[in-house]
């Protein structure tokens, strides 16, 4: 397996694929910075997410498998099937999961809920910081008195 920007062409001419995967929860914590792809069960290529991904795919229907982080078996991510027989361009969207128990979003449209999570999430990621925040100022200012009245 190979990081790199994009897919190998299976040939010299065929169908452009765009992939645009996202990961609305990367803000969140460290977390990789590259899904994993493969082609009709062939071997995952790992590729960046954020901007599309350009494939060239044969004319025919194809299988495409996302898995995020890293794909431990067949059954790992989530999987569409992208008809390339018409020989027009096609675009499709993922979403990386939360945790590494989930398969992700996949589809031929930007998934609404994907981004309503990530930033629902951020938003309560700084609620917890603030709070944090608080507690330990109360704890700070706690101390000071109970030296305050030893002193």
């Amino acid at each position: 397996m190979r990081a790199a920007g994009s897919y190998p062409a299976v040939m010299d001419e065929g169908v452009p694929v765009l992939v645009h995967a996202t990961d609305p929860y990367r803000r969140l914590a460290r977390r990789p910075l590259n899904f994993w792809l493969s082609v009709d069960s062939g071997t995952p290529t790992a590729l960046p997410l954020g901007g599309p991904s350009r494939l060239t795919l044969p004319p025919g229907r194809h299988e495409l498998r996302f898995a995020y982080p890293v794909p431990q078996d067949d059954q790992d991510g989530c999987r569409i099937l992208v008809d390339t027989t018409a020989g027009s361009p096609v675009s499709v969207y993922y979403a990386a999961p939360l945790s590494r128990s989930q398969p992700g979003v996949v589809g031929y449209q930007p998934d609404p809920r994907a981004q309503r999570t990530g930033r629902a999430l951020r938003v309560a990621n700084r609620g917890v910081l603030i709070l944090m925040g608080a507690l330990v100022l109360l704890g700070i200012v706690a101390v000071l008195a109970f030296l305050l009245q030893l002193g």
